[in-house]
């Protein structure tokens, strides 16, 4: 009799391990909650990086559009790009919040040309080149945030080179949650190219 009570015992003692185990505790529940819930919340701040990251590059595609935009607008107008009459030093700016206004040193002789060489179809060379610059501006500010492009003209040889800048704004963004230790916010960008035409 005594062996069917151990036998008895072992049972029941069995039996309430396994009742007891069948189910989670509230606690473990509350733990993994936080832990999916803090996974979740790095994988929402990687995909806006991502977002950010991804504008950030189509801005610069944009930029190196426009800076092969204008290099093709100065080898179809080599009568004024190529000229020995161009003004040393050369440093204009176009703006893509005025794209009627060009500035800078070397800028008032296209400043006076305000023909619309598209809808005419006879310009002068300084006619064409304003008009270029003027329409290129205009894309500009479609196509990026504060963008300004600055054409510089690299020393008194013929023909001539020029240093051609793209600059916009940008959202800085990073994993950080410090923006002023880890540089979030808006920056400046630019797009540099030395152009032949």
């Amino acid at each position: 009799m005594a062996m069917t009570l151990l036998a008895t015992d072992r049972w029941q003692a069995a039996s309430l391990v396994r009742h007891g185990q069948r189910g989670t505790s509230l606690i473990e529940v509350l733990v993994s909650m936080v832990v999916a819930t803090l996974a979740l919340l790095g994988m929402a701040k990687l995909q806006s990086l991502s977002i950010n990251q991804t504008l950030n590059a189509d801005a610069q595609s944009r930029a190196a559009l426009a800076v092969e935009n204008l290099a093709s607008m100065m080898k179809a107008n080599p009568g004024f790009w190529k000229s020995a009459s161009l003004p040393d030093p050369m440093d204009i700016v176009v703006d893509s919040l005025n794209a009627t206004a060009l500035s800078g040193v070397g800028a008032d002789v296209l400043v006076s040309a305000t023909r619309d060489c598209q809808a005419t179809g006879s310009c002068s060379t300084e006619e064409m080149a304003a008009f270029d610059l003027h329409t290129l501006g205009d894309q500009l500010g479609k196509m990026m945030s504060g963008g300004t492009m600055r054409i510089q003209r690299l020393g008194s040889a013929l023909p001539p080179s020029f240093r051609v800048v793209v600059s916009w704004n940008e959202k800085s963004m990073t994993l950080g949650g410090n923006e002023t230790r880890y540089g979030a916010g808006i920056a400046t960008a630019s797009y540099q190219v030395l152009v032949r035409p």
